[in-house]
């Protein structure tokens, strides 16, 4: 009997993990959509403006709303309820990226799980 409950709680805990996996692996996909949608945004409005946007806010509401149907003004926010990081480092290029599970940005074991896309 110890047995079989043993087997059934080591079965319980594989399912678990492989849940918690594929939660993770499903929202670092969503998060490179979304990032990858909005990278098209922003080379849309560099194409009819001549350079990249201040805030992702200008990107206007119709655009980002297509990404996300909630989108009302403000910030934009990753899988994970964390804004969306967006700086220009000139009228020519930008970084965009979300700070992934843990929200942190920083250093590079921190950075680790950060998803990037960067425009020229």
């Amino acid at each position: 009997m110890i047995a079989v409950f043993a087997v059934i709680l080591f079965l319980v805990s594989m399912v678990i993990g492989v849940s918690k996996y594929a939660n993770r692996a499903a929202r670092e996909n969503a998060a490179r959509g979304e990032i990858q949608q909005m990278a098209n945004l922003l080379q849309d409005y560099f194409v009819n403006q001549g350079r990249y946007p201040a805030t992702l806010a200008a990107l206007g509401a119709t655009g980002l709303s297509d990404i996300f149907p909630e989108y009302s003004g403000g910030s934009v926010r990753d899988p994970w309820q964390n804004p969306y990081r967006y700086t220009t480092n000139s009228a020519h290029s930008y970084t965009l990226f979300s700070t992934g599970p843990d929200g942190t940005n920083g250093t590079p074991d921190l950075d680790a799980d950060n998803i990037h896309v960067s425009g020229k």
